[in-house]
């Protein structure tokens, strides 16, 4: 396969301010074009690694979908067809490639949650109605959906299995390993040495350590970062399953239950 000049351009990833003097890049006999931002399999890449343009350019894609799905499909009065409509037609578009560019700030997700909301409206007919935030609960779970937000975490747990069971070819990163079965013995009291007693951590022999400062900006919202503080969090239970397809079944329940609605004010 011949690469075509014209297509190729270089993006150069650095966290510098100062300006460096730019390499010039060739194919063959024509010069590269640097470029602020370059689409690579459908993932949006900027200098910094900010994936603002990403998230930006998705939902202005996903109002622009569910849009022309309601004006060719306005016959369609079922839930049902509605909501599959949804799910392929315009949802799919934030699950491509979202374990590299999903989101993880509020103010990030509260836009793609507001679009859902609105779709969801969409789909039960309800398009001039004010949901609140218990109402809006109901509503995904009354569809079996998961909220945007839980939507990405349940992404970012099933590649985080897979890498661990070895079923994908990504390397797991050597700055996170599991935790020293040392530091899972009971650890002594502060009390006298009269009536000492053993006090238990909160760890288990599946809690993965990073090895990486939190506080270095640069792996905070990476992958695997994230993912292992999810990990972590999950009921031991559920992280011992192995089998992909079980994991997912029991991860799909654990979020949909932490969904649960808000009780009404009396």
């Amino acid at each position: 396969m011949n690469f075509h000049p014209d297509k190729c351009h270089v993006v150069k990833v650095t966290l510098k301010r100062d300006k460096c003097v730019d390499f010039t890049y060739r194919l063959g006999i024509t010069d590269l074009e640097y470029v602020s931002v370059e689409k690579d399999l459908g993932v949006r890449v900027t200098p910094n690694l900010a994936w603002q343009k990403q998230s930006d350019s998705l939902i202005s894609s996903a109002r622009s979908r569910l849009g022309l799905t309601k004006r060719t499909c306005h016959f369609i009065k079922n839930r049902k067809q509605r909501l599959i409509l949804y799910k392929a037609m315009v949802r799919s578009l934030f699950q491509h490639c979202a374990e590299v560019w999903r989101p993880v700030l509020p103010t990030a997700l509260g836009k793609f949650e507001t679009f859902q909301k609105r779709a969801v409206k969409w789909i039960f007919k309800e398009d001039y109605h004010h949901y609140s935030d218990s109402v809006y609960k109901a509503k995904l779970r009354e569809l079996d959906l998961l909220p945007i937000e839980q939507r990405f975490v349940l992404g970012d747990l099933i590649l985080f299995h897979k890498v661990i069971n070895n079923e994908v070819c990504i390397e797991f990163p050597d700055y996170l390993e599991l935790i020293d079965p040392r530091e899972l013995l009971t650890e002594p009291s502060t009390e006298p040495s009269g009536n000492r007693r053993l006090r238990t951590t909160h760890k288990d022999p599946l809690y993965f350590v990073c090895n990486i400062n939190d506080r270095v900006n640069v792996f905070r919202h990476s992958f695997f970062y994230r993912s292992h503080n999810l990990w972590n969090r999950l009921p031991l239970e559920i992280r011992m399953i192995v089998d992909a397809t079980q994991f997912e079944k029991e991860l799909r329940k654990h979020l949909a239950e932490s969904n649960l609605p808000d009780p009404e004010p009396d």
